[in-house]
């Protein structure tokens, strides 16, 4: 009920049509069926508080890519346009201003994608305008037009990682989580279980820009562990969002940031966003990660039935990356040379502060700023990869990869060709 009482306190709501899509309870979660009609018991005080109101009740669970996705085909089909909450997302006053506003002023523009209110970063930058553009998909509070949902398909082709800008996808898209890697580019791996991360993908892939306001004008409350998706997040917080907001005019822009700017802007929504309590042990723990690295590694040069060097061509294949660069050479930056040799990925040099001539056989360097062009740089020393990465955005032509992420893409998918040999078997 907090989403929409907050709505309805917003400017422009009495002229606003506004629509709900009801999902069933899911049958298997005890007590779900009182919650939902709790739910649906609550919704009729609102009749009188917009333009129209609609409320659709699902006579089965459809699961919330369905429910979304059939509700926003219905609006946008109707009106061409679509503002869309998810039913944890609260807004201040001036959401609607912003969002219509933006909706006019961009709705012919073919660079932008999409439109979103929330952004829990406080801008130190001089941005001239309320809003900036920046080139990755938000589904907390957002709204687009039907030319761009026309583009948008459940079922994506399979060519479409061949058409993300990996460097994109491994700095600014970074702020979903650490699981991006295996939630968007890869469709084959059947882990794509939310409707926003498809955007995402699909967004990326047309190279179209977001249009953010400057100021959070909505928040997330569903971060309680309540829900069937989230995990309990106590220390999550949004210090950029104030529920009384109630400015009636913006001052819209498209303008991209600056490089020191976006460098603040994308590690502060990365840090504060995400490093929150929930996930600490497992996703941003990098002495644990460390230590999982290395087994993994392990792991893959200890298996005997599995074609190893497949497994490493199929994956840098499938990112595009040929020459390649290693950042560390530790005994884990030693442990990947030794799994990259006798492939067809080629390392061209290493980054080390030591002198290290005596044990390479390939160039190195002592930094990798005016290093020569790679596909990726592979980052070994996991302890200090937030520290690397912030210091050399913006600063290197090629993406950044935490080994972590190549060393468990390529044990998953090592596992699998050893369960599919078993299973032929």
């Amino acid at each position: 009920m907090k989403v929409m009482a907050a709505l309805a306190q917003n400017i422009g709501a009495d002229r606003t049509d506004v629509y709900v899509f009801s999902n069933a309870p899911v049958s298997e979660v005890k007590g779900d069926y009182q919650k939902v009609q709790k739910i649906r018991d609550g919704l009729g005080q609102f009749c009188n508080s917009f333009h129209t109101y609609t409320v659709i009740y699902r006579e089965k669970n459809e699961g919330s890519n369905t429910n979304m996705y059939d509700g926003i085909c219905q609006v946008i089909n109707k009106y061409g346009r679509v503002i869309v909450l998810e039913d944890d997302i609260v807004t201040a006053p001036a959401f609607l201003p912003f969002m219509n506003q933006a909706l006019e002023r961009f709705e012919d523009d073919e660079e932008v994608f999409s439109i979103c209110g929330y952004n829990p970063v406080t801008m130190e930058s001089q941005l001239q305008g309320d809003s900036f553009s920046y080139d990755v998909f938000r589904s907390w509070g957002w709204a687009t037009w039907k030319r761009c949902w026309n583009s948008f398909s459940m079922v994506e082709d399979k060519d479409i990682i061949s058409k993300i800008d990996l460097r994109k996808a491994h700095t600014e898209a970074m702020m979903y989580t650490c699981g991006f890697q295996r939630d968007i580019p890869y469709p084959e791996n059947g882990f794509i279980k939310f409707l926003d991360y498809r955007l995402t993908r699909k967004q990326m892939a047309l190279r179209k820009t977001v249009i953010y306001s400057k100021k959070s004008l909505c928040d997330n409350i569903g971060m309680d562990g309540n829900g069937l998706t989230t995990l309990e997040c106590s220390t999550y917080c949004n210090e950029n969002f104030d529920p009384k907001d109630s400015t009636t005019v913006f001052s819209l822009s498209k303008e991209k940031l600056d490089i020191d700017s976006d460098r603040n802007y994308f590690f502060k929504f990365r840090k504060e966003e995400f490093v929150v309590q929930a996930y600490e042990k497992t996703n941003f723990d990098r002495n644990t990660m460390y230590l999982n690295m290395y087994y993994g590694l392990s792991r893959l040069l200890a298996k005997k039935d599995v074609d190893r060097r497949e497994v490493f061509d199929i994956y840098f294949s499938e990112n595009g990356w040929k020459k390649v660069a290693i950042f560390g050479w530790g005994a884990a930056g030693k442990l990947l040379y030794t799994l990259l040799e006798n492939t067809s990925v080629h390392v061209s040099y290493i980054i080390d502060r030591r002198d290290i001539s005596r044990e390479v056989s390939v160039p190195f360097f002592h930094h990798p700023v005016g290093a020569p062009m790679v596909d990726a740089m592979l980052i070994t020393a996991l302890k200090d990869f937030w520290d690397i990465e912030e210091q050399l955005y913006g600063q290197v032509p090629f993406p950044l990869i935490s080994m972590d992420d190549v060393v468990n893409e390529c044990l998953r998918k090592a596992d699998k060709q050893e369960k599919d040999e078993s299973e032929t078997y």
